[in-house]
């Protein structure tokens, strides 16, 4: 007899048979407490409440409370939807919580699930099933996720109390929200933005950072940053306009910022998070500052509408904590997909990730075509000017407001007003927020980079793509005499006359001389040279950058009918293209209306005070741009929600325009002596300068040049050097190496306020000496004399360079002071100025000059490094001989700083230059600044009569002796920008357009605004003195014609040529104010003055309109108004929405969206309300090598993490334990498991110890169980990997874990879903708490029929295709179809038939137990049981514990069967008579039915035995008849051998036999050669057995071992534990 504790063993030969093991069982269980075997307890159904029955469980997850959450697939009302269920062991009752057709189970992908409980007690399921559909669109080969599972968590507590059809009882929550990686949905759309009074925001810049809220907390990534709002400390409402101005850093309002926002309802969240980021500093020697504030969470309301309107608003005094700007730029990842996942040290591991790849829309970018539009805005920053408010300003009318005579106040509060442009109070300009947060357009002549980005379903956005620009055209076809000129032609000397000669008449010839290799586009405005002006953009494209020669540079529409691409061609190998702007000389784009840009005389101060001033009401034009032809296929719009619009950021280095102001002419002086007296002049040594005056020169003090191409022998009066004053360029210092040309872009007509001293007459020195005009930092301290008589002050006004120098010499005095503050009031085009009132036509035909005509050089390049940033007083020695003419210095005394520029040529003199006089001697409006000292008296009905004497006169409207000035860019002669465009951080202009999924085709934008660009009012200050030299000429030459200079005699330069001896120009200070429109990089209304922290003064930073337009004209110049530490301005207001942005496409897309060995973490669990689970770090993942396979299971151990791949088995390390000498123990590492790369347990070549069957990989208090089908192995991970399959079962797993199909066709190229279990191929295995055992199952699908026929039957045959329904097959078989190929479908029950089988093993024991005949969809576990989820009617979840009825499985009874080998002296031959067997027969109670029936009853019903050759067939077990009851052992009799004798011939044994010799007169009797003993396992071979064999062949049964089979048909329903079991026999002497 023997005990059977060593499991189950098949290993060695059946009489090698180990002792303590058994062959075989069959539904029987190891009671090794007892030490026997006993037949398995059947199962209990539960109830499914209310009815329903699962057609297909597809996974399932025990809770800590021993409930199980099941997920399956049932039909519903004829249709077949997903259910979530609740199993309860305590009631034995199986509830569905949740169903919804969209949570898209799968048969083929089975669940894994896991749980947790939250702070509040809920319970939480997390649940993944790696499933993902690709397709590819037919035409461009888009590859697309056309459906997926994301792994999804559900708040299991919650739903419970919901009804099943409801989601948390809320009937417009959708499936999306139980994506574990939050799905965002609809984005949230900024409406309107204000600013109110009440609060304590800190000026600066805003955005606003809004995400969505759950519930639970959980917050979404930031779906929407708003653009940039201004703040500024001044009261939104005041007046004038002209005191809001910006602020030092960190200055306290008493404002709010209100945003009006719009949530697409409904929605799947119920508050949204706001974030405020600010913005501030970035002014003179101070860094920009960032800063985040989350502020507390705003409810959304319930709405039937399209969208909830809610308000957010940030006072500044929240008390608002804290928030990392990485939170809200940085995105928690999102995947779509997640094949397994494990709890670790609070944070949830996921691994084997799959993510969105590029929708592929780069090719249909390629279609969209870009427009300019330019938007009017009326009334835009309207202005009033007299020399009254020039000089004492707006604040001493105030009060005078309810006078009916002095309605200054209503005019500024109601004229003003532009009847509502926009919603927005344009009379502050971009001053208003909602102008400067919606309305900012561009630079007009400006190259843009635009791309196009959508914003998928789920709230996550997609690369930008590349808009490219418009193909190039021609502008002059070729004619007999000229050659075709396209916009991308070569600038040839060819080219350039061809062009000239045209209707285009553009003078280029000083590029051909300075950038022979330039192209037109780069250098001027392609549209605007057109023959009439156009409606589109101006022409570029990169000289050497190519578009790449990829699928994404094809380019297709979309078919406005079926929604399919359509092939419109490809720009693979073509120049890569942008978008230039169309160029102000464009009168529809132009930045300010050309000609009278609404300047009027008018009455400003009532009918009693007949006062003429100027009342500027501009009309500007703000550039945007419009997309057309947006193609969105089918396949594509089913992907997104909508659409945003980028450019790429014009950093200083990818600009083409660098600066934009007036230019202030230099005036020549041909000889001067610097820093010397008149006495020592005379003797040298002489030099020339370019002296930056403080005002404009006069028409005469130009130079006359006549070696400008094309001028036939002709001259023209030139202006070559100019004081350029861009803010931009002057605050920040940008580099000027790249500036190569200046472009005129206006010739402003000023309107000009001039006169002397704001003292009284005679007091000139003193009044110098009173606003600091003379001082050390200047250096002019010499230029003055006075007697000293010891009392320290002057007695004498005398300039050092007179006829006669010394103490007592006449008194020259300050001649004058000049002062002037010159307004825009009209902005003409650059061809306007061939009208003789511009450029003057005074003494033209006389001395042959020639007009400058029809927009000729409106382009004018710059000398050869004749460009610098040049301080205030200073005296510049030019060291380039190249540079600014050859001069030798560049005079600055008492100048402010600026950028001297110098032209190859030069720009014509325009009559207007005229400063204070014209040439015509008409009176320019020359007035006393002083004459107003007295002006308050008004306020006391005073000095009414004499203000018409300061009345501005002489300026008619034909605008003769007004001065002009040109308006230029500052151009940087550029072949490519925005290279590579792939590469550029990119800028949101704050447009999204949401998609309508009904229109099929292309679609297009509204205007799109949210540009880098101002349009504003600029002013700086030019200073300057004449003394600081003595300026010399020939008598006899002609001062002001360069081509006659002589050198010799040198004689005191006069103005009329006579040799007067005379200097007029002694001391003489200049001092003139520009203000006019101009664009910018910068929000230049919001320059403020003084700033204590960056040590500026306010009088170093005076600037109008900050300060009184006189305050600013007399401040002294050593000040330096213009130096770039003065020049005070934050940053920030020049802020665009860059904070959170997407990236552009890479040319060479590297985008993975397979991550199979990647493992990602979440934050860290810490007892909060939000679900942290779901929130991942970009960076925190670990890459696995790749030659292992994917992570197949991640699974936990002693806390520590496990990486199971296909091939091995990684385990991480964190802290680590280490014994010292003293036996304590000591822990090293991190405890960071990512911090190092994870160690291969068992390294080998080829990998070992690794799983490709996720669901027969279990977790248990033993160890790890896993199965690798791919090595046909079974291992168990405790401190080792154990090969469990080699524990006597070696040869059985080798021969049953692959499945039938694979040894019929090669998978290697089409692979079938072989771990699926719920489906079709797959194992599974589950826990048993109660006998400490593993249950592994494998389901197969077997071919059979037909299907068999073909792959047994000697075809060729291929795998072609493999799908979830079935398998397409090619080759040369009968059935194949069209094309050679079958299709065979899974479902098909005459092609493929269901088997499979599973086994139990006992990891404490380490063997194997037993067979079962069970096999359900999947089993699931929790602490106490294990249970079977079957498909179909009868009952879907069933409880192995069923005592009453061992061996009935899911409504099914079967057979309780052992087998077991009597091999006791192995070596001997033996007869075997009975077998016997010690057995009890139990009841539900474990005890007898009756004493009766335990001795009548032996518990198995039938048996059989077997040997090598002998088999006896099924035998049934009687009592009394083969059977008795002896001291506790059953005995059995009644076997013989039944098997098929076969007579073996001589023939047969000759030919077969090597050992036979000669032949034989008769055969030998065997069994059966080529026919098995058993079709299967337990199952004898019916044509191996003779049951009518006559009963003297029946043989005993003699060998060295008998098997033994005991079976019991369960119908009892009593349980048998068999104790041990064996033979009689005796030695056969046979």
């Amino acid at each position: 007899m023997k005990k059977f504790i060593a499991g189950m063993v098949k290993d060695p030969e059946r009489v090698d048979q180990p002792e303590g093991s058994y062959r075989d069982a069959l539904n029987a269980n190891l009671y090794y407490h007892k030490g026997a075997v006993v037949s398995e307890q059947g199962t209990t159904a539960f109830t499914n409440v209310g009815g329903f029955v699962v057609d297909n469980m597809i996974g399932q997850c025990p809770l800590k409370d021993g409930r199980i959450v099941l997920f399956f697939l049932y039909t519903l009302n004829g249709n077949s939807t997903c259910a979530i269920s609740i199993a309860d062991p305590a009631t034995m009752q199986n509830t569905i919580i949740y169903r919804n057709a969209a949570l898209n189970f799968q048969r083929s992908h089975t669940i894994e699930a896991t749980s947790k409980i939250d702070v509040n007690g809920n319970i939480l399921v997390y649940f993944t099933d790696n499933y993902l559909v690709k397709r590819t669109e037919s035409l461009t080969g888009i590859e697309f996720i056309s459906e997926f599972n994301p792994p999804r968590v559900i708040n299991i507590t919650r739903q419970q109390t919901s009804p099943e059809s409801r989601l948390y009882s809320n009937e417009d929550y959708t499936v999306e929200k139980l994506d574990l990686f939050l799905n965002g949905g609809f984005i949230p759309e900024f409406r309107d933005i204000r600013i109110e009074e009440g609060g304590g925001v800190v000026s600066g810049t805003y955005h606003l950072a809004l995400a969505y809220v759950d519930e639970d907390l959980n917050r979404t990534n930031y779906l929407a940053t708003s653009n940039p709002v201004h703040v500024v400390t001044e009261h939104e409402d005041s007046i004038p306009t002209e005191s809001i101005t910006g602020d030092p850093q960190g200055s306290q309002s008493n404002k709010s910022i209100i945003w009006s926002v719009d949530i697409p309802a409904p929605s799947n969240y119920t508050h949204v998070r706001p974030v405020i980021i600010q913005r501030f500093g970035g002014g003179t020697n101070q860094s920009s500052s960032e800063f985040a504030y989350e502020l507390e969470i705003v409810e959304i309301p319930e709405t039937n509408a399209a969208f909830a309107q809610l308000e957010i608003t940030y006072t500044g005094l929240e008390q608002a904590a804290g928030a990392s700007i990485s939170e809200v730029v940085i995105d928690s990842v999102r995947y779509e997909t997640a094949k397994t996942f494990v709890q670790l040290d609070n944070r949830l591991y996921i691994a084997n990730l799959k993510a969105r790849g590029d929708i592929g829309y780069q090719r249909f970018a390629n279609s969209i075509t870009v427009a300019p539009v330019a938007t009017t805005v009326p009334k835009f920053d309207p202005k009033r000017y007299h020399t009254i408010t020039l000089r004492e300003g707006y604040s001493n009318f105030q009060g005078l407001e309810a006078s009916d005579d002095f309605d200054i106040y209503k005019t500024l509060q109601s004229d003003d007003l532009n009847d509502g442009f926009f919603a927005s109070d344009v009379r502050k300009g971009y001053k208003d927020v909602r102008m400067s947060h919606q309305y900012r357009g561009y630079r007009r002549s400006e190259v843009y980079a635009f791309y196009i980005s959508f914003v998928l379903n789920d709230g996550t956005e997609t690369f930008a793509y590349h808009i490219p620009g418009r193909e190039p055209t021609v502008l002059l076809s070729a004619g007999s005499q000229t050659v075709t000129v396209n916009e991308n032609s070569e600038l040839t000397a060819q080219i350039v006359n061809t062009i000239k000669n045209s209707d285009i008449n553009l003078d280029l010839d000083e590029f051909v001389d300075m950038y022979p290799d330039a192209r037109l586009h780069q250098v001027t405005d392609t549209q605007y040279i057109q023959a009439e002006y156009s409606n589109e953009m101006s022409f570029w494209e990169n000289e050497d950058e190519l578009y790449p020669d990829t699928a994404d540079f094809d380019r297709f529409t979309a078919d406005p009918t079926s929604g399919d691409p359509v092939d419109q061609g490809d720009i693979r190998g073509e120049k890569v293209r942008h978008h230039k702007m169309p160029p102000n000389k464009n009168l529809n784009y132009s930045f300010v209306d050309s000609l009278n840009a609404g300047g009027v005389n008018a009455n400003l101060f009532g009918s009693n005070l007949n006062v003429t001033g100027l009342h500027l009401t501009e009309s500007i034009k703000i550039l945007g741009v419009k997309f057309n032809n947006i193609p969105i296929p089918d396949f594509i719009r089913d992907q997104v929600q909508g659409f945003k619009i980028y450019y790429a950021k014009r950093t200083q280095q990818e600009k083409t325009i660098i600066g934009q102001s007036v230019v202030v002419p230099a005036w020549y002086e041909d000889i001067m002596v610097p820093g010397t007296r008149m006495s020592t002049a005379a003797h040298g040594p002489y030099s020339d300068a370019w002296f930056l005056k403080g005002q404009l020169p006069s028409y005469n003090n130009v130079i006359t040049k006549s070696d400008y191409p094309g001028g036939n022998g002709k001259k023209r009066k030139v202006f070559p050097v100019f004081a350029f004053h861009d803010f931009n360029l002057l605050k920040n210092k940008h580099t000027l190496s790249g500036a190569s040309h200046i472009d005129v872009q206006k010739l402003l007509t000023m309107r000009m306020w001039s006169g002397g001293n704001k003292k009284k007459p005679g007091d000139g020195l003193k009044y110098m000496l009173d606003s600091d005009w003379v001082n050390s930092t200047i250096g002019n301290e010499s230029w003055y004399e006075w007697a000293n008589d010891g009392s320290g002050t002057f007695n004498a006004e005398r300039a050092v360079g007179v006829t006669t120098d010394g103490p007592n010499a006449d008194a020259a005095g300050v001649a004058n002071y000049y002062t002037s503050i010159l307004v825009a009031q009209r902005y003409n085009n650059p061809n306007y100025v061939n009208n003789p009132a511009i450029l003057g036509s005074y003494n033209f035909n006389n001395d042959n000059y020639e007009y400058w005509l029809n927009n000729h050089q409106t382009i004018a390049v710059l000398d050869a490094n004749s460009k610098t940033y040049i301080t205030g007083s200073t005296l510049l020695k030019n060291t380039d001989s190249a540079a600014f003419k050859n001069v030798d210095n560049l005079m600055h005394y008492a100048g402010e700083s600026c950028i001297a520029l110098g032209l190859m040529s030069g720009l014509p003199a325009m009559v207007q230059h005229a400063n204070f006089s014209s040439d015509f001697g008409s009176s320019a409006g020359v007035i006393d600044w002083w004459t107003q000292a007295e002006w308050s008296s008004v306020k006391d009905g005073g000095l009414k009569s004499s203000l018409h004497q300061t009345n501005v006169t002489n300026q008619g409207s034909d605008f003769q002796a007004w001065p002009a000035v040109y308006l230029v860019n500052l151009c940087v002669y550029k072949t490519n920008v925005y290279k590579p465009f792939d590469q550029q951080r990119l800028v949101w202009t704050g447009y999204y357009q949401k998609i309508d999924k009904t229109q099929r085709g292309v679609t297009s934008t509204d205007t799109v605004f949210g540009g880098d660009t101002y349009v504003g009012r600029y002013s700086f200050r030019s200073t300057s003195q004449d003394f600081g030299a003595v300026f010399l000429t020939n008598a006899n030459a002609d001062a002001t014609n360069s081509d006659n200079w002589s050198t010799n005699p040198y004689q005191l330069y006069s103005v009329n040529g006579s040799n007067t001896q005379q200097e007029d120009r002694a001391v003489d200070p200049y001092a003139t104010v520009f203000q006019f429109l101009c664009e910018s990089d910068d929000l230049l209304g919001f320059r403020h003055q003084g700033d204590t922290a960056a040590g500026v003064t306010p009088l170093q930073s005076l600037f109008w309109d900050g300060s009184i337009g006189t305050d600013v004209l007399f401040n002294g110049p050593d000040n330096d108004m213009t130096k770039s530490e003065h020049l005070l301005y934050m940053n920030n207001y020049s802020a665009v929405q860059d904070i959170k942005v997407t990236t552009p496409l890479p040319k060479k897309l590297f985008n993975p969206t397979a991550f199979p060995t990647r493992t990602i973490r979440s934050t860290v669990d810490d007892g909060s309300i939000q679900d942290k689970y779901r929130f991942f770090l970009a960076l925190d993942f670990k890459d696995l090598p790749k030659n292992r396979g994917p992570i197949t299971k991640l699974f936990t151990l002693g806390s520590i993490l496990y990486l199971h791949t296909e091939r091995s088995l990684f385990v991480t390390r964190g802290r680590q334990q280490l014994g010292l000498g003293d036996n304590t123990q000591a822990f090293v590492g991190s405890g960071d498991i990512f911090e190092q790369n994870p160690d291969e347990m068992i390294p080998t070549t080829e990998g070992y110890g690794g799983t490709d069957c996720q669901f027969a990989s279990l977790t248990t208090r033993f160890g790890q169980f896993f199965v690798n089908r791919r090595d046909r192995r079974v291992y168990m991970m405790g401190e080792s990997i154990e090969e469990v399959s080699s524990l006597g079962m070696e040869k059985w797993f080798l021969d049953n874990i692959p499945y039938a199909i694979e040894s019929y066709l090669d998978f290697s190229l089409n692979t079938l879903n072989f771990d699926s279990p719920t489906e079709n191929f797959g194992f599974n295995a589950t826990y048993d708490p109660k006998y400490k055992r593993i249950i592994l199952s494998k389901k197969e699908l077997v071919p059979i029929g037909a299907l068999l026929g073909i792959l047994t039957g000697g075809f060729t045959v291929t795998v072609d295709n493999i799908t979830n329904d079935g398998i397409t097959l090619s080759g040369n078989f009968p059935s194949a179809g069209a094309g050679g190929t079958q299709t065979f479908l899974f479902s098909d029950r005459t092609s493929f038939q269901p088997d499979g089988w599973t086994i139990s093993y006992y990891p404490e024991l380490k063997v194997w137990g037993s067979r079962h005949s069970y096999l359900p969809a999947i089993f699931a576990n929790n602490q106490k049981e294990y249970y079977g989820l079957v498909n179909g009617s009868g009952g879907n979840v069933w409880e192995h514990s069923n005592l009453d009825a061992p061996g009935v499985f899911y409504g099914t009874t079967y057979n309780f069967e052992f087998e077991y080998i009597d091999n006791a002296q192995a070596g001997t031959s033996k007869i075997f008579t009975n077998i016997r067997y010690w057995a009890d027969v139990v009841n539900i109670n474990n005890t007898y039915p009756s004493e009766v029936d335990r001795h009548t009853s032996p518990g198995f019903t039938t048996f059989y035995t077997y040997n090598t050759h002998q088999v006896s067939g099924v035998r049934n077990i009687y009592y009394l008849n083969n059977a008795r009851l002896v001291d506790r052992f059953w005995y059995v009799n009644d076997f013989r051998d039944l098997s098929v004798q076969a007579n073996n011939t001589a023939a047969v044994l000759a030919n077969n036999q090597l050992n036979v010799q000669d032949d034989f007169n008769t055969g030998t009797t065997t069994s059966l050669v080529n026919t098995s003993m058993f079709t299967e396992e337990g199952t004898i071979n019916a044509n191996y057995i003779d049951n009518n064999k006559v009963w003297y062949n029946q043989k005993k049964f003699v060998d060295h071992f008998m098997g033994v089979r005991l079976v019991s048909d369960n119908l009892t329903g009593n349980l048998i534990y068999l104790y041990a079991a064996g033979t009689k026999f005796r030695q056969s002497f046979r």
